[in-house]
């Protein structure tokens, strides 16, 4: 009988402890100042809600509601990301109906309000400091995340608008190249995304002067991201280089035009 409850106990012990694991990995707290009042406040993501625990004077405390009864809660993360608004805003990252998506609530007139439409997939800045979200496509059962840039209209953050899009599969023999012109418009950012379930295949997106705007060789585990600006007309070519293989490739490609002045 001892041994037997002292099994029985052991087990509960386990089950107590992987709940308390799922618990935290369900949960999440920042601590930083997202009231501009110079102290750091508390922002809390449990299961279902988001709350700001505002510490503005000494033993003093107010409780902001972000959001509250949200299933489908995946992160949250603080940043400077509207630059209309002084100190830094909240980005709740969500995953309802499995698509992934980001609102951003800042603090205005002493509350915090949404300042973004829903914003697509998980929001990150590129290496110029500019804002980007993702649509997501699917491909022989994988997903590829194409670069949405996001920007601020009427002091709100919503995706640009699309402009043009282009999205096919196409064959490569082997030993050759294919090259894909696009004309943009002035104050247009083009974003080109290429993924290959083989190896040995080198995309390159090179500008109307023919210099070199990136390259990268790609598989199924590693896609072609690029992206450029026309502040003028101008002609851009995705080059897809199966020089390097002795067997055709099939390439699946996405070409996005997006209204948009940095």
């Amino acid at each position: 009988m001892g041994v037997t409850l002292r099994y029985i106990n052991i087990r509960m012990l386990l089950f107590i402890i992987l709940l308390l694991i799922i618990s935290l990995a369900e949960s999440k707290t920042i601590h930083a100042d997202v009231t501009d009042d110079g102290i750091n406040d508390k922002i809390i993501m449990d299961l279902e809600s988001v709350v700001v625990v505002n510490k503005f004077e000494c033993c003093k405390r107010r409780r902001h509601t972000l959001v509250s009864d949200v299933e489908c809660l995946v992160d949250i993360m603080v940043n400077d990301f509207h630059h209309g608004i002084r100190g830094k805003e909240i980005a709740v990252v969500m995953l309802p109906d499995s698509n992934c998506v980001t609102e951003i609530y800042g603090f205005k007139n002493n509350q915090f309000k949404k300042i973004s439409e829903p914003l697509p997939g998980e929001i990150t800045f590129d290496d110029a400091g500019n804002l980007f979200g993702y649509h997501t496509h699917m491909w022989e059962g994988g997903a590829v995340h194409v670069p949405c840039p996001i920007i601020q209209e009427d002091g709100f953050l919503k995706p640009a608008t699309i402009e043009l899009e282009i999205e096919t599969t196409i064959v490569i023999e082997a030993n050759t190249t294919k090259e894909i012109s696009t004309n943009l418009s002035k104050n247009t950012l083009v974003v080109c995304v290429a993924t290959a379930q083989e190896k040995d295949v080198i995309i390159f997106l090179q500008d109307e002067d023919g210099s070199l705007i990136t390259q990268r060789k790609i598989d199924s585990k590693g896609p072609f991201v690029g992206k450029t600006f026309a502040d003028k007309d101008k002609t851009i070519t995705l080059i897809i280089d199966n020089l390097q293989s002795t067997t055709l490739k099939r390439i699946y490609y996405i070409i996005k035009h997006y209204a948009y002045k940095p």
